[in-house]
């Protein structure tokens, strides 16, 4: 079991690495070694952005501009397919770290993320329902998450939903 969860946890620091590869000129990696170009400098920064990369796009430390629509929905399924379990929990809780990141992505304003929170708990049974492939839980969550955002206009009018 202990072998299983370590190689779960290296091939996913490893899919984060790769994923954000290409974003080579900003991340926290790319800010500590300060563009050196060595092999270690340039593996040390590749790794640190792929393991940082959510952290710091959610509290806007990373340097890197997201500002395309396309790039924000990519970001958001990323974010949500990382951390479906933990998003899980705190929506049974309504409340949590994980919806708090999940609702600025979502570019909801500060005061709406105890709405989102909320809203997340009181439909949790709808939005976390039915057998969803592993690989489109994500996906599926998101799509549920935008569409009770939509029919709510005061929560919408807070939160950017595409």
């Amino acid at each position: 079991m202990f072998q299983k969860t370590l190689l779960s946890i290296v091939l996913s620091l490893f899919s984060c690495s790769m994923v954000y590869a290409s974003y080579g000129d900003c991340g926290l990696g790319t800010q500590i070694t300060s563009g050196n170009k060595t092999i270690v400098s340039q593996t040390f920064a590749y790794t640190t952005n792929g393991t940082s990369h959510i952290t710091s796009v959610v509290t806007q430390t990373s340097g890197c501009d997201y500002s395309g629509i396309v790039q924000k929905e990519q970001l958001q399924e990323f974010y949500v397919m990382q951390t479906y379990v933990n998003i899980e929990e705190d929506a049974a809780k309504g409340e949590g770290p994980y919806l708090i990141g999940l609702a600025e992505l979502m570019d909801c304003a500060p005061e709406a993320h105890q709405a989102f929170a909320l809203l997340l708990q009181s439909n949790f049974d709808q939005l976390f329902e039915g057998s969803i492939q592993e690989n489109e839980k994500g996906k599926v969550l998101l799509q549920r998450i935008k569409h009770n955002i939509r029919v709510k206009p005061q929560l919408a009018a807070k939160c950017k939903v595409s």
